[in-house]
């Protein structure tokens, strides 16, 4: 009887071991599919602000980074990298990037993880691993690109705790650990209570099942709220009008963003494009996404989820200096909003060019 209950004994402590190593194993695939979650929105950040660095073709190194790069937001968890060829230009701040300024690049990325992101980058693509600086885990995002006639070097480091020390993300991972002891106990006893723990195991189950729904809902929601903020936050950017058919392909897919206000300006100054640019910010804020016509030299207003102007808006848009309305109208469908983008617009002004003939 005793030799027995050792044997049961031994197996069950086994097929505990083993199901702690499972466990461990799930949960960390499960954190690294978070994380590269995140560093696929990471990697649209950094999309992102190559393309604000882009919209300019004759800014210095200096002007990239003080109006595009140290404007961001930037942590010890969380900061940008920017280098120029083997020197690095810009790190996180100014302090910390007067201390990095004559060193090169390698210097910095000391790691031989951070070597091959960095030897890895490629023009025209961007791309995401995890690497150590100065002994570190980051989750790093990265591009080269060609710049007036030199090649740079554009990086984001997160820091991955940033993630994983999310307060949701933490109570849930507490609640999984709790609950995968909670299972191997139960699996500890079996042999001892078997009806008992089976049905204990089929209740836990289903609740671990629910729980990773709620994780995953809770992650396709932290997704979209990244995406929206990216779309919308452009209280600073003034886009050309070639990329609208990017911004209206976005835009489609939220109902919730008709009707949509078009404006168009025409400034006769480029105090007044300034002066528009912190006009339009002050009545629409968030809601407002601006575009240089350089065909028409206008700009072109899109107001999210507005409809006609109300009489402060009128006052204070109609009274500008070096700025004036040329044409106001509201978009109740994304069909009739496409009549706004270069091709379609070139067409309808020929076919009015001609009947007009």
């Amino acid at each position: 009887m005793r030799n027995r209950l050792f044997k049961i004994t031994v197996v069950t402590l086994l097929a505990a071991f083993v199901a702690s190593i499972i466990a461990y194993i799930a949960l960390a695939r499960y954190e690294k599919g978070l994380l590269d979650v995140c560093s696929v929105q990471q990697d649209n950040y950094v999309q992102l602000v190559l393309d604000q660095i882009n919209l300019e073709k004759d800014r210095s190194d200096d002007e990239i980074i003080s109006n595009i790069l140290s404007t961001l937001n930037s942590s010890t968890s969380r900061y940008w990298t920017f280098s120029k060829g083997e020197s690095i230009l810009f790190v996180k701040d100014v302090l910390e990037t007067d201390k990095y300024k004559s060193f090169a690049a390698d210097n910095y990325y000391k790691s031989e993880s951070a070597k091959a992101f960095i030897e890895s980058l490629t023009k025209g693509e961007i791309i995401h691993d995890t690497i150590l600086v100065n002994n570190v885990e980051y989750i790093a995002s990265g591009t080269m690109f060609e710049y007036n006639g030199n090649d740079y070097e554009l990086c984001l480091l997160t820091n991955d705790c940033i993630f994983l020390e999310n307060n949701r993300f933490l109570s849930a991972k507490v609640e999984l650990i709790i609950l995968i002891v909670f299972l191997i106990s139960i699996l500890i006893i079996v042999p001892i209570a078997m009806t008992q723990a089976n049905v204990k195991l089929s209740e836990k189950l289903e609740e671990v099942t629910e729980n990773e729904k709620i994780l995953a809902n809770n992650v396709v929601l932290l997704n979209d709220q990244l995406e929206e903020r990216n779309i919308y936050d452009s209280r600073r950017n003034l886009f050309t009008i070639d990329l609208i058919d990017e911004f209206i392909e976005k835009l489609s897919n939220r109902e919730n963003a008709l009707p949509i206000l078009n404006i168009r300006f025409k400034c006769s100054t480029d105090n007044g494009e300034v002066r528009l640019l912190d006009t339009t910010n002050l009545v629409f804020g968030k809601s407002a996404l601006r575009f240089k016509d350089v065909y028409s030299n206008e700009i072109v207003v899109l107001v999210l989820k507005h409809g006609s102007l109300i009489h402060s808006e009128k006052e204070t848009l109609y009274n500008m200096k070096h700025a004036d309305i040329t044409s106001v109208k509201v978009y109740y469908t994304f069909d009739e909003l496409k009549e706004l983008l270069p091709e379609n617009r070139l067409f309808k002004e020929e076919n009015d060019g001609k009947s007009d003939i």
